[in-house]
């Protein structure tokens, strides 16, 4: 887990979350990249969250273990009689936009950012040249709602 793969690859990840308002998902998400020592960052935008993660290959896939399998991400966030739409619950999933590997680390820790628009949190992005990734998580839905 700390140390460097053999072939000297960086690993990575990106995730597209619908809905990252529950704050138990949000401490899952932000612990468990620093307990396996995985660099990037989490992009809380206007119409979705992504998440972009950094590391070994062991790390990842342990973290791609959690974004997809362990984490409910159609859990109430309390349990009070809350008038949430059945819609808006089926409505809450993880999807694995993109993974593949690079040569060197992009970011240097992993943090949450939260941002009022999409277009800044792509303008983030295009400070470290990773804006595609971005693109590729706003192009996942339409993909997705295409299938339906």
């Amino acid at each position: 887990l700390l140390g460097n793969d053999a072939a000297g690859e960086v690993h990575m990840h990106v995730y597209r979350v619908e809905d990252m308002s529950n704050t138990k998902n949000k401490f899952k998400v932000d612990v468990n990249a620093q307990e396996n020592h995985l660099t990037g960052v989490g992009l809380i935008a206007e119409a979705f969250t992504i998440v972009i993660v950094e590391g070994t290959a062991k790390a990842v896939r342990r973290y791609d273990k959690l974004m997809m399998r362990r984490i409910d991400w159609n859990a109430k966030l309390n349990d009070d009689n809350d008038e949430m739409d059945a819609d808006d619950a089926k409505k809450n999933k993880c999807t694995r936009v993109w993974r593949g590997t690079s040569t060197s680390h992009a970011l240097r820790r992993f943090c949450f950012e939260t941002f009022r628009s999409d277009a800044a949190a792509r303008r983030y992005l295009a400070e470290f040249k990773l804006e595609h990734l971005y693109d590729a998580a706003f192009a996942a839905i339409a993909c997705a709602e295409d299938s339906e």
